[in-house]
């Protein structure tokens, strides 16, 4: 009798944790839940749509490689569907050299969280912030003035990166991502 009444309880406990896993899922659908984001926002796919001052990158983030390289883009789900992917993952080995996009000042240079050793540069010529994570060094001080072509850091593996890559994000003000691939050369 005892181990049908704690086989039963361990049923109703799992019961309820599914019911309430499937609810905090159901909410964040529904935007109940107060999440960053809902849904990134994508740049215009025509780039010639884009204002003057939005022009596709001069170099191409990672040394040596190219839209081939990207294994994960923009948009996709993240977190069982709860968030978005907000930016696209070019997969280098770790110590390929990262390459600043545009001209600018970096913001910030950091290591923690998901994106682990991180770089955030703003380019004011076009509004943007750029975001390169999971980097295995980096190479700029925070204030430091860039030209394009100018190394950032280097591929790594660092915060949740199961394999080698770097993760590049563009974002607007208030840090809303924007599709980086209309950008890039």
């Amino acid at each position: 009798m005892k181990k049908r009444h704690v086989a039963g309880i361990l049923y109703f406990s799992l019961v309820m944790l599914a019911c309430s896993e499937l609810r905090y899922i159901e909410a964040v659908a529904n935007s109940k839940l107060k999440m960053p984001r809902a849904e990134p926002r994508r740049a215009p796919d025509d780039i010639e749509s884009l204002p003057t001052n939005s022009k596709v990158f001069v170099v191409f983030p990672v040394s040596g490689k190219s839209r081939k390289n990207i294994i994960g883009r923009f948009g996709e789900p993240r977190g069982g569907g709860t968030r978005f992917h907000e930016g696209v993952d070019i997969e280098a080995p770790i110590g390929t050299p990262v390459y600043a996009v545009a001209s600018g000042v970096v913001t910030s240079v950091k290591e923690g969280g998901n994106g682990g050793k991180q770089v955030w540069m703003e380019d004011r010529s076009r509004g943007h912030l750029y975001y390169y994570a999971h980097l295995n060094s980096q190479s700029v001080q925070q204030g430091q003035r860039v030209q394009a072509g100018t190394e950032v850091g280097k591929v790594g593996r660092t915060g949740n990166a199961q394999t080698p890559h770097l993760h590049f994000g563009v974002y607007e003000p208030g840090y809303q991502a924007i599709d980086p691939m209309p950008f890039m050369p």
